[in-house]
């Protein structure tokens, strides 16, 4: 009788003495093991999803159908950013991105170490180098461009946020990155559990068009009883940026700086010609 193991964050079934999961890239420390049995049973008795598990109107983790059991590294800093913020005194996109590369970087996928970049006036930054196959779903959007690596191939923090088509373009760069991060890293069943949005339109004036002032407005509400589900899931993730902060903070300032270097070359500025 075959023994197999359950991905506790994608549902994948390994084989045993599987050490990585061979979907989604996460470690198998402590999985649940099955036997062909309780699979065939689960493929045969009970309707099923198409990894082979029931479908419950909510999962056996008492989420609705559909909604996401686990988040990206960048979306529950997103979703916590307020207590990142005041507990490790980090933020916005920079903090999206540390905590990005520590998750990779601890699970194994990538290393790092400190370079340079520039031709005449070098600037400090981080390589990140690709050291196995993972699934980008699981560390979300900041880590498409390393997915797409050759192994031992490496890309520095700069580009990995720079988006070369937005240069000197945008009039909230910051905004445009965690816009991309959410809807990247969130299905919808999970963004309509975690977030509600209000348009809320404005009469602009002439003067007002001439200036390109937006004449619509998003508010976004965290419903934070929701978010509470994943407080388990922050709160490792912010032991491990603790020790980094704490440990290694030459690498976080590198990683603040070179993240705030490729915001600002995406910034719009007006010019008197």
């Amino acid at each position: 009788m075959g023994t197999y193991v359950v991905c506790p964050y994608c549902g994948a079934i390994n084989f045993a003495r599987t050490e990585y999961c061979e979907r989604c890239g996460r470690r198998l420390d402590n999985a649940p093991e099955i036997t062909t049995n309780t699979i065939y049973k689960q493929l045969t008795v009970a309707p099923t999803s198409a990894a082979g598990w029931n479908l419950q109107p909510y999962s056996s983790r008492g989420l609705p159908l559909g909604v996401q059991e686990s988040l990206s590294p960048a979306a529950l800093f997103y979703i916590f950013k307020e207590e990142f913020e005041d507990e490790l005194n980090m933020g916005g996109v920079w903090g999206m991105v540390a905590a990005t590369i520590y998750s990779m970087l601890s699970n194994g996928v990538i290393s790092i170490y400190l370079s340079k970049r520039g031709r005449v006036f070098k600037k400090d930054t981080l390589l990140i180098t690709k050291q196995r196959m993972f699934d980008p779903q699981t560390y979300g959007f900041l880590s498409l461009k390393i997915s797409g690596l050759p192994y031992g191939y490496s890309i520095n923090v700069y580009d990995l946020v720079f988006d070369p088509s937005k240069k000197n373009k945008l009039n909230d760069p910051e905004s445009y990155i965690v816009d991309s991060i959410l809807h990247h890293d969130l299905n919808e069943a999970t963004w309509n559990f975690l977030f509600r949005e209000e348009v809320r339109k404005i009469k602009l004036s002439l003067l007002d068009k001439l200036l390109r002032v937006p004449d619509t407005y998003y508010t976004r509400y965290l419903n934070i009883t929701n978010a509470n589900y994943y407080r388990p899931q922050a709160e490792k993730l912010k032991n491990l940026l603790r020790y980094y902060v704490s440990y290694r903070p030459w690498e976080t300032k590198v990683i603040r700086d070179e993240c705030n270097r490729a915001l600002s070359d995406m910034k719009y500025y007006e010019t008197d010609y």
